[in-house]
């Protein structure tokens, strides 16, 4: 596994809007305001960190771990607050496509956590899948 960090405060991607038309029912990508920075910060630590771009037939694995500075008024221990963990993992997966693997439908296995912590952050690791053994 290849492991980087990205520092900054984790854009999610953005939700699903259904595109009015007649003839299709379309969904579309509603970006966020800076949701493409963010893809492109996680993308050139992914490059600067060398991760290799594992080959189009292998599974791939994926550890996250978000941090968010807490805000002085929560005394909470997780965080149970937007953003969604789902919309961070997406964006990561579609900034690492064509960097770290070919394709995310190769993507297996994801393991995430989102914390309170400083400096705000994403921790990533990446690599083949491990194989298990079946008995």
């Amino acid at each position: 596994m290849k492991k980087f960090t990205v520092l900054g405060h984790s854009t999610p991607q953005g939700s699903m809007t259904p595109m009015r038309s007649k003839s299709t029912g379309a969904m579309i990508n509603k970006p966020r305001k800076n949701l493409l920075p963010w893809r492109n910060d996680v993308g050139r630590e992914a490059m600067i960190a060398r991760v290799p771009c594992i080959e189009r037939d292998t599974a791939v694995e994926i550890e996250l771990t978000f941090y968010f500075q807490r805000p002085k008024s929560v005394k909470r221990e997780e965080m149970t607050v937007p953003p969604d963990i789902d919309k961070l993992e997406r964006a990561i997966l579609d900034a690492l496509k064509s960097i770290a693997f070919v394709d995310d439908a190769q993507v297996v296995k994801v393991t995430k956590e989102k914390l309170y912590g400083t400096p705000e952050r994403v921790e990533i690791s990446v690599g083949p899948k491990q194989k298990t053994n079946l008995t």
